[in-house]
This record gives C-alpha cells, sequence and structure tokens, in this order.
C-alpha cells in the first residue's frame, strides 16, 4: 500500500473515532442518559456560543483578548524557543546541563508563577503572555537543538567548501533541514500556549475566555459556560489543524 493511502486510511480512522465520540456524548446528554444540568449536548453549546460570538462586548472584552495572547506567546515563545535550541546545539555541554531543566517546566505548576510575573510586570496581559512564553518556548528550543543535531554532516561540509560561515549556514543549511522538527516544535508550543492562557486567565485574570469560563462556573451559568468552552475547543483545533495544513504544504514544496 503507497504511503499516501496509508496517511489516508490513518485521518479516516481518526476522524472516525472523533466523529464517535462526539456523536456518543451528545446522544447520551439528549436521551439523559447524562443529567443535562451537567452536561451540555454539543449541537447546543455549539449554537449558544454562536449566539455569544453575535456581542461584540464579549469579542472586545474576551474573544480578542485571549486570541492576542494566545498569538504573542506563541510568537514570542518561538522566537525564544528556536534561540535557545540554536544555543543548546552550538554547546552539547549546555544541552546536557539545561535540557533537563526544559524538560522539567512541564512538571511543575506553571501558574504558581503568576504572582511573580504580576510584580514583576505588573498587570493586565504581560503576565498571561509571560506564562504562556514560559510553557510553549521549551518544545521549541528542544526540538530545534534536535533537528539541527540530525543535519547530514555532507550537507554541511559542502556549505563550509562554499565559504559559508556560522549564520549562513544556519539559514541555508540548518534550518531548511530541520524545519520538521522545528515545526513540531511549534505545534506543540501552540497547544502548551493555549493551555496555559486560558488556564492563568481561568485563575487570576479578569477578562478574557477562560476568566469567562471561571465566572460562569461560579455563577451557576452553566449554559455560558458550555458556550465559552466550545470557543475555546474551536479556537485550539483551528490553530492546530492550520499549523498541519501549513506544514504540509511546506513538505510538499520540499519534496
Amino acid at each position: 500500500m503507497s504511503g499516501a493511502g496509508t496517511a489516508r486510511r490513518e485521518t479516516t480512522a481518526r476522524l472516525g473515532i472523533v466523529v464517535a465520540l462526539v456523536a456518543g456524548y451528545e446522544l447520551a446528554a439528549r436521551s439523559g442518559v447524562l443529567d443535562r444540568q451537567v452536561f451540555r449536548p454539543i449541537s447546543l453549546a455549539l449554537a449558544d456560543a454562536g449566539g455569544l460570538l453575535a456581542q461584540k462586548n464579549f469579542w472586545d472584552e474576551h474573544l480578542l483578548t485571549t486570541l492576542l495572547e494566545i498569538v504573542a506567546a506563541l510568537v514570542l515563545g518561538t522566537l525564544a524557543g528556536f534561540a535557545a535550541g540554536v544555543g543548546l546545539w552550538r554547546s552539547r555541554l549546555v544541552d546536557e546541563a539545561v535540557q533537563p531543566w526544559l524538560l522539567l517546566v512541564y512538571s511543575v505548576p506553571i501558574f504558581a508563577l503568576y504572582p511573580i510575573f504580576i510584580a514583576v510586570l505588573g498587570g493586565g496581559t504581560a503576565p498571561v503572555v509571560a506564562v504562556g512564553v514560559l510553557a510553549s518556548a521549551p518544545a521549541v528550543a528542544i526540538n530545534t537543538a534536535i533537528g539541527f543535531r540530525t543535519t547530514r554532516p555532507v550537507l554541511v561540509s559542502v556549505a563550509r567548501a562554499y565559504g559559508l560561515g556560522t549564520a549562513g549556514l544556519i539559514r541555508q543549511v540548518y534550518l531548511p533541514s530541520a524545519w520538521p522538527h522545528v515545526f513540531s516544535g511549534m505545534r506543540l508550543a501552540s497547544s502548551y500556549s493555549i493551555v496555559a492562557v486560558v488556564g492563568t486567565e481561568f485563575l487570576l485574570s479578569t477578562n478574557g475566555l477562560g476568566h469567562e469560563i471561571a465566572y460562569s462556573y461560579n455563577n451557576f451559568e452553566t449554559t455560558r459556560m458550555y458556550a465559552v468552552i466550545a470557543i475555546v475547543l474551536v479556537i485550539a483545533i483551528g490553530v492546530v489543524l492550520g499549523l498541519g495544513a501549513v506544514e504540509k504544504r511546506l513538505h510538499r514544496k520540499d519534496a
């Protein structure tokens, strides 16, 4: 079987699993197997989400705030992670010393550092973005270092023979060779940044989608809570699928 055929079967299987889970939950919620006061049917949650999206104040106070924070966290996390990854690649000693600490980021409650960021950066969106950057940068750094190290030495030797310096090697040899790893790191970083931003808003912020979920929950507004959760899920799925589409297009160009 061809690689394309296998990929299509895998994609179909993944979609089938998702559709089956969504349909099962929808049926259970609508039939009363699940308590309707606690478990909102997905179709109704999406309809309620559409109503929220029609409200200008919801965009101004919550949705745009979260989107900007996610984008800022992802962009800054990617830039910081790429720079750190190049540093890890350049020094094996630094890599061995630092990489375990980068992995440790995912085993500690990053949200607990939010008060420190507030003390340093003040209130508003800056500390939320800082938490998102801290959550997303390690994935890019680790994958960048791996990608640079797996670049074929013959490519480097030929480039050096043509007189390329370190900057030229990174731009014309290492980065084109390592971009699949870098992009994989970006896809992970996008998920981590969304979780970090929304989670931080949920706990300590005064606006954004995370704050709106927490506020709705605390005030027993389950309909609104599920609507906002649906919006967060749509954003997360859209970001991951969008980056996946860009990755596939770049891969086709390189093929």
